[in-house]
């Protein structure tokens, strides 16, 4: 559960998105850019969805959520 753009929008650009539902039943997205040399290949594909999803695991406990 992730999505990257490699500089689909912007030249040199890079970001990395998680979509979730809260437990009220609405969509949301969280994301990350940042520039391509500043992501290797772990981290586009490891590291920043990992910080992503304990995000929303914090955003969907302040809705009540688990």
């Amino acid at each position: 559960g992730y999505a990257v753009s490699e500089g689909e929008t912007v030249l040199g650009v890079q970001s990395v998105g998680v979509a979730f539902e809260t437990p009220d039943g609405n969509a949301h997205a969280i994301g990350a850019f940042g520039y391509s040399h500043d992501f290797s290949r772990n981290k586009l594909e490891q590291d920043v969805p990992s910080v992503l999803r304990d995000a929303v695991a914090e955003i969907t406990r302040s809705f009540g959520g688990d």
